[in-house]
């Protein structure tokens, strides 16, 4: 029963937290008027988490289990969204202290911490689960990044305006 409301909060952590990032980044960029990337954007992320997910299980034979796996992404997750939430509410307050520029180099911090925790609280509990640091890296950059990266371009490419160059 612990277990299972553990997994409920991260889950609950990792889709609100998503919706606050995405919120955010709503606020800070210059597009947004464009609502459809912003969904986009969540999207990518959820979609991407779930790919990671599956090639995770694929790649271990489903050792120990799918729902041990479930767990380790959505730990992942949740505490790299954390670490987005808390950049980005600081970039939204920077932004109406003291303007745009000052708060661009905060969000790009936010992101670059966000993955620095994931990454390191995945390969951990992946090492523990009993897979190796550099499969885990590699799966998270094939799968994970590699998912990211074509879905960005897809989104970008559904919701191009030329309002944004």
């Amino acid at each position: 029963m612990r277990e299972n409301l553990k997994r409920v909060a991260f889950g609950s952590i990792a889709i609100l937290g998503t919706a606050a990032w995405m919120t955010g980044v709503a606020a800070v960029t210059l597009w947004v008027q464009h609502v459809g990337a912003v969904v986009g954007w969540g999207l990518v992320a959820g979609v991407s988490w779930l790919v990671l997910g599956v090639a995770i299980v694929v790649k271990t034979g489903r050792v120990p289990s799918e729902v041990a796996w479930a767990e380790a992404c959505l730990r992942t997750l949740a505490f790299g969204v954390a670490v987005l939430v808390a950049g980005f509410s600081t970039t939204v307050f920077v932004r109406a202290v003291v303007g745009p520029p000052s708060a661009n180099g905060i969000a790009l911090a936010s992101v670059l911490a966000s993955f620095a925790v994931m990454r390191r609280t995945l390969v951990a509990k992946a090492r523990r689960l009993g897979l190796g640091s550099w499969a885990t890296i590699g799966t998270w950059f094939v799968a994970l990044a590699g998912t990211s990266s074509a879905l960005v371009l897809l989104v970008r490419y559904l919701t191009w305006d030329y309002r944004w160059h």
